[in-house]
């Protein structure tokens, strides 16, 4: 296990100690049962920017802060709306892209800005499909907008004024 920028951990325990941290988790868009329903209702009670509450592993687990810059592209909306003021329409845009980010990501091997490589040494590719994350100052691709760089919820945020609202 090498983990350069400390982010996981490995450790060993017993079915009762996997179940227990299981539940410290939310549930993975990518899941069969994801319930877009009661993320909807979840999303309601939060007065947070949408950007924290989808980096919240506890909410919402497996997106980090590239796939959410990149799923709320998808679903045009921006990262610093508050939650609780997000459609019920929006949430399930959300919810879908960020599944949809989520099943790239993993098809073409996650995404290596720098050294990361996995276990046949195979760097990931999704970098090659971003439309926002790390393309500041650039065209938008869905609508000609400038693709801007700000901080929410303590992380660099890319996102394009013009067409996420």
């Amino acid at each position: 296990f090498n983990d350069m920028r400390i982010f996981g951990y490995l450790k060993i325990t017993t079915s009762a100690g996997v179940v227990s941290a299981r539940a410290r988790f939310g549930q993975e868009p990518i899941s069969r049962d994801f319930d877009v329903e009661e993320f909807t209702k979840k999303l309601k009670r939060r007065k947070t920017p949408i950007k924290a509450a989808l980096l919240d592993q506890s909410f919402v687990a497996g997106l980090g802060n590239i796939y959410v810059d990149e799923a709320l592209w998808r679903a045009g909306v921006r990262p610093t709306r508050r939650a609780d003021k997000v459609t019920r329409k929006e949430a399930a845009a959300i919810a879908g892209a960020s599944g949809d980010v989520m099943n790239e990501s993993i098809k073409v091997g996650g995404t290596t800005f720098k050294n990361f490589k996995d276990t046949s040494g195979a760097k990931g590719n999704f970098i090659q499909h971003l439309k926002v994350f790390g393309r500041q100052e650039s065209t938008c691709e869905r609508c000609g907008g400038t693709i801007k760089k700000i901080r929410c919820a303590g992380r660099g945020t890319h996102y394009c004024p013009d067409c996420q609202k």
